[in-house]
């Protein structure tokens, strides 16, 4: 009898114990499980967010917060949908440039069973993942590859004539547009093409005055105020153009004059000389720039 009741104790324990063993395997495969979904599934959705129109324009790569969100919600939900269970997904950093988030999954309550006593006990498995994308170019410019691209922008001008002679002259530091600004280009590939009017319309001088200070980098009015009574019969409507020269200060490329100051502003220069009717106190003229220039294509 003795000998039974002990090998009734040592069976006993022996359940215990495997039941002991297989509740925390099935907490830490589970965990482990998790972690490696959550690894695979948040590099997937960092790549699926990248803006690609951004990263075209820039070369830098930039991901999208709300459409992060929703790539990984919906791939841990496919992902998670013939597994069961509960769990909640917390983002607590989501960084678009540089690309970072930070965020944490917590797969919710634990059932087990023991010696037929069912207990509901919660086990908070948390398993939180920072990740960072990181990328590489090419940084030889040799190796780079480069697309022509051209475009077309209308600057408004108002210098200061001569009203004996009707003699304009002009040198101006000016800045690129912004749509060129924001993309690389290959150092020294800039070339511009002119054509020129003027104009005395209303629209137009108060459009000079608006944009002066966005185009032109020394917007100053040579002593006259822009700014006061404007008087459209003030501005000649006919004037001719001639001897334009362009130059990048920063490349040393284009038709250099002697009166551009690259030392004071270290920009893109235009010049030219222009006859205007005599008489008028002020002229404004409109310029078109066409602008041609390579781009790095990623």
């Amino acid at each position: 009898m003795k000998w039974s009741m002990a090998t009734v104790g040592v069976i006993i324990l022996g359940l215990i114990g495997v039941m002991v063993i297989l509740l925390f395997q099935h907490l830490t495969t589970s965990s482990e499980s998790d972690y490696y979904l959550l690894k695979e599934i948040t590099e997937s959705a960092m790549f699926d967010a990248i803006d690609i129109s951004y990263y075209r324009e820039t070369g830098d790569v930039k991901i999208i917060r709300e459409k992060f969100v929703e790539n990984f919600t919906r791939r841990y939900s496919e992902s998670t949908l013939f597994i069961g269970g509960r769990y909640i997904i917390s983002f607590f950093d989501i960084m678009e440039m540089p690309p970072k988030v930070s965020l944490l999954v917590n797969t919710g309550i634990i059932d087990y069973q023991i010696y037929d006593e069912s207990t509901r006990d919660s086990y908070d498995v948390l398993n939180s993942l920072s990740g960072i994308f990181e990328y590489s170019t090419k940084e030889k410019d040799d190796n780079k590859v480069y697309v022509e691209k051209e475009y077309t922008k209308l600057y408004y001008s108002m210098p200061d004539i001569n009203s004996s002679n009707g003699s304009v002259t002009c040198v101006q530091p000016f800045y690129l547009p912004s749509e060129m600004s924001q993309r690389e280009i290959r150092p020294g590939s800039v070339s511009i093409e002119f054509a020129t009017r003027a104009s005395n319309s209303l629209e137009d001088i108060l459009m000079a005055k608006l944009r002066r200070g966005l185009d032109w980098v020394k917007a100053y009015s040579g002593g006259t105020d822009y700014y006061s009574t404007i008087d459209v019969n003030q501005y000649t409507p006919s004037c001719n153009v001639s001897n334009i020269y362009f130059y990048d200060c920063k490349n040393g490329v284009g038709t250099k004059h002697e009166r551009m100051q690259c030392n004071q502003y270290n920009n893109f220069w235009i010049y030219w000389d222009a006859t205007c009717n005599s008489g008028y106190e002020e002229v404004l003229l409109l310029i078109d720039m066409h602008f041609k220039y390579d781009e790095y294509e990623y």
